[in-house]
């Protein structure tokens, strides 16, 4: 063994046994117009498969990330031992904490984009109907157990629960925005250049009622 290596190891494992009580934060990533074409996936979502504003139940559609979409997550829950993920809501932070809180904002911020349609869509999370709110939440919740005082439900987790997915939904929103400015700003035909993951008819509506038409 090295000299330090002991060391080193129980300082891991010192630093490990610690609570993670940092909030998870929404991320942006610039989209550079030299990246704009090799972001553009060819396997896209079918907007006739999006699940209705009346509330109407959810139909199949097809996976824009085929068949290991939700993998990572599954192979988590396994090595659980099969229960689901652990996660938590502390009162004074009013956020999700612990060292699973960014796969929590990460399976959120999945869900709205696939169950929350484009076709008319919203211009913030508060207007989604609730039938599409409460699948986004129920999703996330079929994979993590987040608790407040290891109780589910509390009216606090389902406020930071909406607080989260308003952010990553206005994260969203700006995200398609800034890559379909920087598309028009290269000199390419927008409509041709599809957000990655978007079927192009749905982006083809984002840009003529959302972008060129702000409601």
């Amino acid at each position: 063994m090295a000299p330090g290596s002991k060391k080193s190891s129980a300082s891991s494992n010192s630093t490990g046994s610690k609570r993670n009580t940092t909030p998870v934060r929404v991320d942006t990533i610039a989209t550079t117009p030299s990246e704009i074409l090799t972001l553009t996936p060819s396997m896209v979502a079918s907007p006739s498969t999006h699940a209705s504003a009346s509330g109407a139940p959810l139909e199949k559609r097809r996976r824009v990330r085929g068949p290991t979409r939700g993998k990572r997550i599954k192979r988590i829950i396994a090595e659980n031992k099969g229960e689901r993920i652990p996660a938590y809501v502390m009162p004074e932070m009013r956020a999700i904490c612990g060292i699973n809180a960014n796969k929590v904002a990460s399976e959120l911020g999945t869900q709205i984009r696939w169950i929350c349609h484009i076709q008319g869509f919203y211009s913030s999370w508060k207007n989604v109907s609730d039938d599409h709110k409460r699948a986004v939440i129920q999703a996330v919740r079929d994979k993590f157990k987040v608790t407040e005082n290891d109780v589910e439900g509390t009216e606090l987790v389902e406020q930071v629960f909406n607080e989260k997915a308003n952010l990553l939904y206005k994260d969203w929103k700006w995200r398609m925005n800034d890559f379909y400015t920087k598309t028009d700003e290269a000199g390419l035909d927008a409509y041709q250049h599809p957000f990655q993951g978007m079927h192009i008819d749905d982006w083809k509506y984002m840009i003529d009622h959302v972008f060129k038409d702000p409601k």
